[in-house]
């Protein structure tokens, strides 16, 4: 998967049928922006496709691209509408980038396809940003490279990885197992008890986790260069804690939640702590 050999070095050291969209736009855009990370030329094109699919709740979306944005919300319809922002420094960069849609038995797949010939990091061909908006109860698998990702109101499980890039969670309702190497992680969860397993990870960066105020559970979290700060109201100490570890429990039994950094801090606290 995208990334995961980086993190986990990292760690250690401390062809789907193409389908056309339904509306294709392309203006020529001289000096556009908005990209997620640095790249090695200016964005000086852009093509914008929409595409519908029919998508219901409690279906799967896998969605894996490489340079570009992700950004996901709810909203009330059993479709997910996907908004893809091409940008490149020339139109033939755009032309050779392709996002490629499948239906599968579990939702969805997303691909961004790009020439192979020019190799993942050089060249001029463009990057894709992604805004999506899919029913509240959806599982997402996701994974970019350079880029951050960011959901909102999903209730779903939701498993995200990318290298260069920030994560942003809100309204959190279903387990979490998030991963980035350069970036740091904020998620704000409605909801986090029984069942519920979550996973924050990064290497460069900090995590700031907001709990809901009947939060229940373990929370388990872990940093080598930073310092661990937990501000929850009534938590009981499972292990002395230190400037750089604590765990605690929130009532009895519930979900578990593990934190790890390696150069950041990790807060974690209620909502308006």
């Amino acid at each position: 998967m995208v990334g995961l050999t980086a993190i986990r070095n990292a760690a250690r050291g401390s062809g789907l049928p193409h389908r056309l969209p339904a509306l294709l736009l392309v203006p020529g855009l001289a000096g556009a922006s908005g990209c997620a990370t640095a790249l090695p030329w200016e964005p000086n094109a852009e093509a914008t496709e929409i595409f519908t699919e029919e998508f219901h709740s409690g279906d799967l979306l896998d969605l894996r691209n490489v340079n570009g944005r992700v950004s996901i919300a709810a909203w009330d319809r059993s479709q997910a509408e996907i908004t893809a922002r091409k940008v490149g420094a020339d139109d033939s960069a755009l032309d050779e980038v392709s996002v490629e849609i499948q239906q599968t038995s579990m939702g969805l797949q997303v691909r961004t396809r790009r020439p192979k010939r020019r190799g993942m990091w050089g060249g001029k061909h463009g990057a894709v940003h992604y805004a999506i908006r899919l029913p509240e109860r959806a599982d997402l698998r996701i994974e970019t490279v350079n880029g951050s990702v960011e959901v909102s109101g999903i209730s779903g499980e939701v498993a995200i990885q990318t290298v260069n890039g920030s994560l942003l969670l809100t309204g959190q309702r279903g387990s979490v197992n998030a991963q980035t190497v350069n970036g740091r992680i904020e998620c704000a969860f409605d909801r986090f008890g029984p069942g519920d397993e979550h996973s924050f990870r990064t290497v460069n960066g900090k995590v700031l986790l907001t709990l809901d105020s009947e939060a229940n559970g373990r929370v388990d979290a872990q940093a080598v260069n930073g310092r661990v700060v937990m501000e929850l109201a009534g938590a009981e100490e499972l292990d002395i804690p230190t400037r750089r570890r604590k765990t605690v429990q929130l009532d009895e039994g519930g979900g578990e939640c593990r934190v790890r950094t390696v150069n950041g801090a990790i807060h974690i606290g209620t909502g308006g702590s």
